[in-house]
């Protein structure tokens, strides 16, 4: 079924991200619907409980709320990573602060800052005094990009 504007939509997903959603395919790309709101931005968080997903309607800036938030505890992050990567999603992976805290950030297009620049300042700052908290992190703190990750 096409919707007149070259988007078909291809399934109805319920498990893949742990949401009720609908898989679109625009192009070589996989899309997501969620309540009608198209998702442009995906995070990923792993802990020992799981991976939090959160996903952004299009049109988010720097500092929007998720308009779905769940824990996905059916699949990890690199399966859930993967998944991304075949639909065309561009990914910002970072180790975490130590095993089972690595995370992922999925944009479909173009990737962009997810914090202002007092965020990006203020993580800055604030992990220079507290370097262990990203002991698995092996980067120097001034190649972690923080616009992106964590």
């Amino acid at each position: 079924m096409t919707d007149g504007m070259g988007i078909t939509q291809v399934e109805e997903q319920k498990r893949d991200l742990s949401i009720n959603m609908k898989v679109i395919q625009v192009g070589q790309k996989r899309g997501l619907s969620i309540n009608g709101k198209s998702i442009t931005r995906i995070d990923l968080h792993e802990n020992p409980n799981g991976v939090m997903v959160e996903a952004f309607a299009y049109g988010w800036t720097a500092g929007s709320y998720p308009v779905y938030s769940n824990k996905n505890r059916e699949k990890s992050l690199d399966e859930l990573v993967a998944w991304l990567k075949t639909g065309g999603w561009t990914l910002k992976e970072w180790p975490g602060s130590g095993p089972g805290h690595r995370g992922a950030r999925a944009f479909l297009g173009h990737p962009a800052p997810v914090r202002t620049r007092w965020g990006i300042q203020y993580y800055r700052e604030y992990f220079t005094g507290r370097r262990y908290l990203l002991k698995a992190d092996p980067r120097p703190l001034a190649n972690i990009d923080f616009a992106y990750e964590y």
